[in-house]
């Protein structure tokens, strides 16, 4: 890496860490699939893979779940620090798990010789006009790609290269993804079960939307917040002041052009 930065700085805490991570991923998944093929036995080999396809579904949004409560809890009580320390690392095995997951849905299809299908289920553009029939797929897949994003960019050298206020923009984006993972999720079921879940996914999702918009609201609110009161405190009635005498001690470098 360039500007002095390590790839990886390993110490105990976060190896400790990763290792309790790993297990906790390794035995949910485990006991899920135990627990279907016991109540519901495979019958061949796309059934099989539609288990592990649940079952790494359903731990990539228990884990995207957790990471999004993992700072509101450490302002509650400093013991959950350690967790927002090593909060990339969360992440980052998040959007390997949710990987998974999509390659699976991939391999569901080639199995039963369907990838065309697959293909012609996401360009169905007269569908996405819909509520049920909508394909929810799409937005599973979106949501990839913004945790891929957000996992290629977690590292120091990104938060630097990027510079703090941006790099903060772009990790914004996982309340995006939460949101779209909670719909590709509740859309998924009503569509394919008709269970108690239902009432209970719509809940969660107008959850979700609500605070996916007050999480911004509070961001960009205290963005101006801060600001005021930096403003204040140096006498700038502007923020045109406040830019010409952040430039004069150059704590700002001018654009170039």
């Amino acid at each position: 890496m360039s500007v002095g930065l390590r790839a990886v700085q390993w110490n105990r805490d976060k190896i400790v860490y990763d290792v309790i991570l790993l297990i906790a991923v390794v035995i949910f998944i485990g006991v899920f699939v135990v627990i279907h093929i016991q109540r519901a036995p495979p019958s061949g080999y796309r059934d099989l893979i539609d288990i592990w396809l649940r079952a790494f579904g359903v731990c990539a949004y228990l884990m995207l779940t957790v990471i999004l409560c993992i700072g509101p809890l450490a302002r509650l009580d400093r013991r959950f620090l350690p967790l927002l320390y090593n909060r990339r690392h969360f992440g980052v095995l998040t959007f390997i798990v949710a990987a998974i997951h999509g390659w699976l849905m991939i391999e569901w299809y080639r199995a039963g010789g369907e990838l065309p299908n697959l293909w012609a289920e996401l360009t169905a553009w007269q569908d996405y006009a819909k509520f049920i029939g909508f394909p929810f797929k799409t937005l599973g897949i979106v949501a990839l790609a913004v945790l891929f994003l957000m996992a290629a960019t977690s590292h120091d050298f990104w938060l630097m290269f990027l510079s703090p206020p941006v790099w903060k923009a772009l990790h914004m984006a996982l309340y995006v993804a939460y949101g779209l993972v909670v719909m590709h999720v509740a859309l998924g079921i009503m569509q394919g079960e008709h269970t108690l879940l239902i009432p209970l996914m719509l809940i969660a999702l107008g959850h979700t939307n609500a605070e996916v918009a007050q999480r911004l609201f509070l961001s960009v609110r205290t963005v101006e917040s801060h600001r005021a009161r930096v403003q204040q405190k140096l006498g700038c009635r502007s923020r045109a002041e406040l830019v010409r005498h952040a430039l004069d001690r150059g704590l700002l470098r001018p654009a170039r052009r």
